[in-house]
């Protein structure tokens, strides 16, 4: 962190203050809005894989089973879509964002990604309680449909639609081979 720091200010002419600093070393600064996806460069899916390790504790302790798991999901989609019906429509007006952390903090947001974490408990609770007792053909079919559908579902509810995604056109081509992606892993299963 201490080199791009350096690199920062001597190439950019950026010199990060002390708290952005002491935020990204406490790896929490997905938390703050104005610090989100950190100043050295990968440091989001660092902060986020941080996030998800101080969490993770808490969700295998409580999530012992599909039904917990399933309303994990409907609880973190249900907080993204209310973190980003707050940052599209409130985030600039309140004063909490400015213009420029608007997208940033829309796509980067960890709250806004958390149900896609979650969306692999409610995967590991459906192979562990349920289709680990089935048949190779039906296990493998059963994952298929059951992956498909919630993982499309999944992007539907969390993101507004394909074409108002940041990504647009680049993520659809992503959601219509996640059929292969799926057969793929599921070969080895």
């Amino acid at each position: 962190m201490f080199v791009y720091w350096i690199y920062d200010a001597a190439i950019f002419g950026v010199l990060h203050p002390v708290s952005e600093v002491l935020v990204n070393a406490s790896l929490l600064f997905n938390l703050i809005s104005a610090f989100i996806t950190g100043f050295v460069w990968t440091s989001w899916t660092i902060g986020v894989l941080i996030l998800l390790y101080l969490l993770f504790p808490l969700i295998h302790r409580y999530i012992r089973n599909l039904p917990a798991a399933l309303t994990l999901l409907v609880a973190s989609i249900l907080m993204a879509r209310g973190w980003s019906f707050f940052v599209i429509n409130y985030g600039e007006l309140t004063g909490y964002l400015t213009p420029d952390q608007m997208n940033y903090v829309w796509n980067f947001g960890f709250l806004q990604n958390l149900p896609m974490f979650v969306y692999g408990v409610v995967t590991y609770r459906l192979i562990s309680d349920y289709f680990i007792k089935m048949n190779q053909k039906a296990r493998h079919m059963a994952i298929f449909s059951v992956h498909y559908v919630i993982f499309i579902s999944l992007c539907r509810l969390t993101y507004r639609t394909f074409a108002e995604h940041p990504l647009g056109n680049e993520n659809l081509s992503g959601y219509l081979f996640f059929p292969a992606y799926i057969r793929l892993g599921i070969e080895a299963f």
